[in-house]
């Protein structure tokens, strides 16, 4: 009988995860523990974390109902002024912090394949899961940043070999999380004799799952495996042909993926005002940085062409070449709009700089414009359905 309950409150536990609820449109805050952001710009604001920050941060996203709170893994960064990228939390142990202070939005680990083998990622992620009774997700990456890998001593394989290790992965990850007692795995990149892990997860069959598949490979990987798939473009337009092109691939495999569009948020209390902060991102932009990155993923990422790298410095130094909402808590409520109208089921958003100021006008002003429009039931209301 206890057995049966356990499973119960297991199935339970996967069924209240915020990622998977039915708001139309979905908000996650990203990209906030680390230098920068998706903003590589010495402007005023832009991202230099503290932990009391983040928790600040995390709390307010909490509080207002946000679905999820993040990370980028990163362990190495991009130089420059700037110093782009070169301090960070790292993504589990934030995680089981944040987790641990926060009570509605689920926090996410993001992982690298070749940084962390699978039996520690599946120990740590169930761990987590416990700690916020049933709040973890993952958000898999497979590894494009080749100077980072190196770092921990892994081989850089091409494109679709890191995504036959990434599958590898977290087929080997699932397993731990669902299979009871010792079990065999041999793969090419992964032979483990007598694999367990106890305790599972909370969430049954597995804690949400996570994956940015932009390349035609990456989205057969995240329909496959995924629960939530990232996708990016350099304006709502592109999002959406993105977005359909995802959820074509994800269709042909019978699932119904949740797609999350990455845009860069810069809500100020006028147009005027949130205009004027994003031209003196762009103007004060670290193009050191931004030309090291850029050159990286040019070289390992199929995230974008060479044309758009050449095309649009500006943009990626302002919001890493993704989809911008700049403007007005009416304007970005706004375009939030446009995107839930073009097929996204939501947004995992950065803020331009002035963190803290701007996520308060989102949780105070944006949030409310979208549950009028609709798009978000109220978070008290949720709460009170639970």
């Amino acid at each position: 009988m206890l057995a049966d309950q356990d499973a119960g409150a297991c199935s339970q536990a996967r069924m209240d995860a915020p990622l998977l609820n039915d708001n139309r449109f979905k908000l996650a805050l990203f990209a906030f523990n680390l230098t920068g952001g998706q903003t590589i710009s010495t402007a005023p604001g832009v991202n230099n974390p503290s932990w009391a920050q983040n928790v600040r941060l995390a709390q307010m996203a909490d509080r207002a109902g946000l679905e999820a709170l993040i990370p980028v893994g990163r362990w190495i960064g991009f130089g420059g002024p700037s110093q782009y990228h070169s301090k960070s939390f790292e993504s589990y142990t934030w995680a089981a912090g944040l987790g641990a202070l926060t009570e509605y939005s689920m926090v996410v680990a993001t992982g690298h394949v070749p940084a962390l083998h699978p039996i520690v990622a599946a120990k740590q992620s169930a761990t987590v899961d416990h700690i916020t009774n049933g709040r973890f997700a993952l958000n898999l990456v497979s590894g494009w940043f080749k100077t980072e890998m190196e770092f921990f001593g892994a081989n850089m394989l091409d494109h679709d070999g890191r995504y036959a290790q990434a599958d590898e992965w977290i087929s080997l990850v699932k397993r731990l999380w669902n299979e009871t007692g010792d079990f065999d795995f041999s793969g090419k990149y992964f032979d483990v004799r007598g694999a367990a892990a106890e305790p599972k997860p909370l969430q049954r069959p597995h804690p949400v799952v996570i994956n940015a598949g932009i390349s035609e490979r990456g989205q057969r990987f995240a329909a496959t495996h995924a629960d939530i798939g990232f996708i990016a473009g350099e304006n709502v337009a592109q999002v959406a042909e993105n977005a359909r092109a995802f959820k074509r691939v994800a269709q042909a495999q019978g699932k119904q993926t949740i797609i999350l569009a990455d845009i860069v948020v810069c809500c100020f209390p006028t147009d005027d005002e949130a205009h004027a902060y994003a031209k003196l991102v762009g103007d004060k932009g670290d193009r050191i940085a931004a030309g090291n990155n850029m050159a990286i993923m040019s070289a390992h990422s199929k995230g974008w062409t060479d044309e758009q790298y050449a095309r649009f410095e500006r943009q990626f130094m302002q919001s890493y070449g993704c989809a911008q909402a700049v403007g007005s808590p009416e304007t970005v409520a706004g375009i939030c709009a446009e995107l839930a109208e073009a097929g996204v089921d939501g947004a995992a958003f950065s803020i331009m700089g002035h963190w803290e100021e701007n996520l308060r006008l989102i949780t105070e002003q944006v949030v409310p414009l979208l549950e009028q429009a609709g798009l978000r039931r109220p978070h008290a209301e949720r709460l009170g359905a639970r």
